[in-house]
């Protein structure tokens, strides 16, 4: 029987009364099928190193890296994670993560947000893997390439990325997220969910045809109006069922209020670091 196990290391905010630090970013490390993934690397090095610490963590004990997106708080950890590993872990990103990324005004940068730059040193602890598709990583998870963009999505013109013909509109082409089985439903793992959440599960469901049992992660909700809000908590019961959500990250304190009025305390939960999402008995359906 597959076990899943998912502990937050990485957040905006840490579990109180504990010595974790909170800061803007994000990192999972998921145990599903024997083997241990790290899902983004939060901004700060330092700080990832330390959590992975006080939770006990050994960093050589990640099979794999999953970067979600090229945004710098979900990949600044990577090169002091490199650092403290003796053996090269394999380091999966979309064939778009490596370009230019910036905080923008009217197509003009201002901020550079972008993924870090690695020493040689850093690069020959990774086994770079770069996937397009969606692709299988084990029996029981599946690594999910970015939605249609049919829904409300939290693309804006204050997000710029540089490519051949210049700054422009970054539409986030290299987002990654997470599907695990079980025969509870599929549990989603987002980073930031730029994609937007509906887009997400109405790809997830039209591929797969599995309800979805849980959505743990950012969904970069901030600048989203009430009535948008409210489309997705219409969305969520009338097409997916009403999943469990453990939120976290970009979702914002307005969607996050406001999807608790309409689920309730149980139906939305805060996710900070330390905090662990666990299915002992996930049962025996496979991706693969």
């Amino acid at each position: 029987m597959a076990a899943i196990s998912v502990l937050n290391v990485y957040d905006n905010g840490a579990l109180p009364g504990t010595d974790l630090i909170g800061a803007k970013g994000q990192s999972f490390v998921i145990d599903i099928d024997g083997e241990r993934t790290l899902f983004d690397t939060g901004m700060r090095g330092r700080y990832l190193m330390h959590n992975l610490g006080i939770l006990k963590i050994d960093p050589e004990s990640i099979d794999r890296v999953v970067i979600s997106h090229g945004h710098y708080d979900h990949a600044g950890g990577l090169p002091d994670f490199l650092e403290a590993r003796e053996r090269p872990v394999e380091v999966i990103v979309h064939p778009l993560f490596h370009r230019k990324r910036a905080r923008g005004f009217r197509g003009l940068p201002y901020k550079m947000i972008g993924p870090p730059k690695l020493l040689d040193g850093q690069r020959e602890m990774m086994a770079l893997n770069e996937v397009s598709d969606w692709t299988p990583l084990s029996d029981h998870m599946l690594l999910v390439t970015a939605p249609p963009r049919k829904h409300k999505d939290a693309i804006g013109d204050r997000l710029l990325v540089k490519d051949e013909e210049g700054w422009r509109r970054d539409d986030m082409e290299d987002e990654l997220s997470l599907v695990l089985s079980s025969d509870q439903g599929l549990v989603v793992i987002t980073g930031c969910c730029h994609r937007g959440l509906l887009n997400l599960l109405d790809s997830i469901k039209e591929r797969l045809d599995i309800p979805v049992a849980a959505v743990i992660g950012g969904l970069h909700m901030s600048s989203f109006t009430d009535a948008e809000i409210d489309n997705v908590v219409r969305r969520l019961r009338k097409d997916q069922g009403q999943p469990q959500l453990y939120l976290n990250h970009c979702t914002g304190e307005d969607a996050m209020t406001r999807m608790r009025e309409a689920f309730g305390l149980d139906g939305v939960k805060d996710f900070y670091v330390g905090t662990r999402f666990d299915l002992e008995d996930a049962g025996e359906t496979k991706l693969i």
